[in-house]
């Protein structure tokens, strides 16, 4: 999918949209098809340009909580993590998009938090940079997150993801749809193959369609609009051995007639 099929699909968009009196989100929407479907999409991408979404991240450490007081939302200390309890954890898991770790204390979270936050890919998870190692570097980590876009298909064939508000630019809300695409294409098992349409839509407007996918109902179309031609070569052998044999046919039975009239011919004599 190419940038300049995002550009022409915000401008249809924003022709066809009426106006609101909020600033309206532009929402990419990607259809799946033929993946499994226990298929589970979870990746990040960078994105380009600001999303004007932001995230709220919430660090729950030991030795790095004046260093992550300046960063991030809300700091847990391990002291305050083991007092929480379940209405307090309902709230954070409600309130923070993300969790970061020290790695000492992921046992104790897991114990107090994994069962609200695990079902929510809350989880910090040590792969996306969730998870901060003695002598890691916390600021990279949150600046990460803070740039990152997650996605996510939460078991569904579909994955949504904001690229930014209305009133931004088409070419950086173009650019931003082009990396969401792009990293999504790039976790599908088959690629492109897996992918039904692309939609973009605002907020409350009705969605619409980014480029135009080759379906294989069309292929199949397109293979039996060829046949015929192929056919047609392969029926004029066949039609000739076919004539050969009528042919040969007639030459009998004129042959049976004449014999019929000599005898009949005799027979008078």
């Amino acid at each position: 999918m190419k940038k300049e099929d995002f550009s022409h699909a915000l401008q249809n968009l924003r022709k066809s949209s009426k106006k609101r009196k909020f600033k309206q989100t532009v929402d990419l929407i990607v259809n799946l098809e033929e993946v499994d479907s226990k298929f589970n999409l979870d990746t990040y991408v960078r994105m380009p340009h600001d999303t004007g979404k932001g995230v709220k991240i919430c660090a729950i450490v030991d030795t790095l909580v004046k260093q992550a007081e300046e960063l991030v939302d809300k700091v847990v200390n391990k002291g305050e993590l083991g007092k929480l309890d379940a209405k307090q954890v309902a709230q954070m898991a409600k309130d923070y998009d993300i969790f970061i770790a020290e790695a000492s204390l992921m046992g104790q979270l897991a114990a107090v938090l994994g069962r609200t936050l695990g079902p929510l890919g809350k989880m910090p998870n040590p792969k996306a940079g969730g998870v901060i190692m003695p002598g890691g570097d916390l600021k990279a980590s949150v600046d990460k997150f803070k740039s990152n876009l997650r996605l996510k298909n939460k078991s569904e064939a579909i994955v949504k993801a904001v690229l930014g508000k209305e009133d931004f630019e088409d070419d950086k809300l173009a650019d931003n749809g082009v990396a969401v695409y792009d990293a999504i294409v790039h976790v599908l098992p088959h690629a492109e193959r897996n992918v039904k349409d692309i939609l973009i839509k605002f907020t409350m407007s009705k969605p619409v369609r980014i480029g135009k996918k080759t379906k294989v109902e069309d292929v199949k179309k397109e293979e039996i609009k060829e046949e015929p031609e192929e056919e047609k070569k392969q029926s004029k052998p066949k039609e000739k051995i076919e004539e050969k044999k009528n042919e040969g046919k007639n030459l009998s039975l004129e042959k049976k007639d004449s014999a019929k009239k000599d005898e009949r011919e005799k027979g008078t004599e």
